[in-house]
């Protein structure tokens, strides 16, 4: 059964107001940080009122970034909820939760297939760099270097002493690249997405869920 077109604008607008919240809290670069302000209120100012998102966008733009992540952060969810009703949107979301994942495991098998290497050596390595560009905002890594550190640590199975020149954006890196494999199966010879452990995941987030769907009907 095919999902319904606002559905699916609703999923994708969640998906993609939950990356923004993940990745605010990493992106530095002035102009990036301003397209997501944008879009952000483009999408919680509705998108059929562009007047309301101006207006969003700016007060945003005259905010310092530590006031826009905080506003950001703090009216989310309840714009979000203004907009969607919330209670249908999760009916929605569970009873079509097969549909969805088809969507994303047949999108992420498709740029899979896409990224393949002749060489045997490399192959599982691109298909994991495949998979992270999904999972990449999933995973939340603490902005404090030594909580990074530990994070490292437990996940490469070292003491958190031996990680001396770390930093948090290599702790992002290692965990993305872990969690991608674990969702990683090869059947007939060829490499794919776990479909069971990915309805899993999707099925204890609405909000990684969305997320995961968003980039794979862009």
């Amino acid at each position: 059964m095919a999902l319904e077109d606002r559905f699916k604008q609703e999923l994708n607008d969640v998906g993609i107001l939950s990356s923004f919240t993940n990745n605010l809290k990493t992106i530095e670069d002035v102009d990036q940080r301003e397209q997501i302000y944008r879009t952000a209120a483009m999408i919680i100012g509705g998108r059929d009122d562009p007047e309301i998102g101006r207006n969003l966008y700016k007060e945003f733009i005259t905010k310092n970034p530590e006031g826009i992540n905080s506003f950001i952060n703090s009216n989310l969810s309840s714009k979000v909820n203004q907009r969607i009703d919330t209670e249908k949107f999760k009916d929605l979301y569970e009873s079509n939760i097969d549909e969805i994942v088809d969507v994303v495991a047949g999108k992420i098998n498709s740029d899979i297939t896409k990224n393949l290497n002749k060489d045997e050596r490399k192959e599982k390595y691109r298909v994991v760099s495949v998979l992270e560009g999904y999972f990449n905002d999933i995973i939340d890594i603490p902005q404090n270097q030594d909580q990074a550190r530990e994070i490292l640590a437990r996940n490469v199975g070292v003491s958190p002493e031996l990680i001396t020149e770390s930093t948090v954006e290599d702790s992002r890196y290692i965990a993305v690249r872990l969690t991608s494999a674990k969702y990683l199966m090869k059947s007939n010879g060829e490499y794919k997405i776990d479909k069971a452990k990915l309805k899993e995941l999707m099925e204890k987030s609405i909000e990684v869920g969305a997320m995961l769907y968003s980039k794979a009907d862009q």
